[in-house]
């Protein structure tokens, strides 16, 4: 229309000048509101190194909030894998004492393999069983819009603006888990929270009803794979490695995987005389051998 009019300039200059005379959007969140009992949030947050004897290891925090009363569990981890999901989760459940009827989550592949733009998700199957022991349902967000579980992304910030800030005496994760459990007592869940201007212990008392109870039965949380014992029977996991019993060089063990230890198994053992019996632990590490 203005080139019938004698317009002789480009598209660009065009767009340039439309920019400058209409703003560009923005935009609008709306506000959650979560029944008791309906929903948690869970993330992982980076928290840098603790610095051990001989050498620094990455830490992070798993943290779960609790949508309707902000009640926030976290707990410190040296990796963010399946097992570690999984058993924070259960810790989280212990501590609440019950299980919210829904758990947000984000794309992490521990808990979505695949989510597409149009709303297909696949889950992980190992996320998935977990929920169906706990009864919960998985709900994961958009990708991309992690506004979707605001709660518990303010309640990463509000960890490292508090918790964490200027503390540089982090010698241990069994130390920093013993000190986070005394701030989650005496200043998370028991401040005033900015938005509902209420302690989240005091509305907790009324959402831990609303939770499901937390199945007897224990999940275990442990990852299995095959795992080859070399000739020399040794067996190498994440650069280090493990001795067996020389019986066993040579052999695809199964391995069970959990945040402190590693467990070795056979099913059964080959004929050797004497040696013919079946194995239950074969041998068993902890994180810190």
């Amino acid at each position: 229309m203005l080139k019938e009019e004698g317009f002789k300039g480009s598209y660009s200059v065009l767009s340039n000048y439309v920019s400058t005379m209409r703003p560009p959007s923005r935009t609008a969140y709306l506000t959650l509101n979560f029944e008791v009992g309906e929903a948690a949030q869970v993330d992982f947050a980076y928290c840098g190194y603790i610095q051990l004897e001989h050498t620094r290891r990455k830490f992070y925090a798993f943290i779960m909030t609790l949508c309707h009363s902000r009640m926030m569990f976290v707990e410190f981890i040296y990796r963010q894998n399946k097992e570690h999901f999984l058993q924070c989760h259960r810790n989280a459940f212990e501590y609440f004492g019950g299980v919210p009827k829904s758990v947000m989550v984000d794309n992490c592949k521990v808990a979505v393999l695949e989510h597409s733009y149009y709303g297909d998700i696949k889950l992980n199957p190992s996320y998935l069983d977990f929920s169906q022991h706990y009864g919960f349902k998985i709900k994961a967000c958009k990708v991309r819009c992690p506004n979707e579980k605001g709660q518990v992304e303010k309640a990463v910030d509000y960890l490292k603006r508090n918790f964490l800030n200027g503390r540089k005496d982090i010698t241990s994760l069994e130390a920093v888990n013993n000190a986070i459990r005394q701030w989650m007592e005496n200043t998370a869940n028991v401040r005033k929270h900015k938005t509902t201007q209420k302690k989240p212990v005091e509305l907790f008392e009324s959402e831990k009803k609303e939770l499901q109870a937390v199945n007897m039965a224990p999940y275990d949380c442990a990852d299995i794979r095959p795992i080859r014992a070399d000739n020399k029977f040794r067996v190498t996991f994440e650069a280090n490695r493990y001795s067996v019993p020389s019986d066993f060089a040579s052999t695809v063990l199964t391995a069970k995987i959990y945040p402190d230890r590693l467990l070795f198994y056979l099913a059964e053992l080959p004929m050797k005389g004497k040696n013919n019996r079946k194995l239950n632990d074969l041998i068993h590490f902890t994180e810190n051998d």
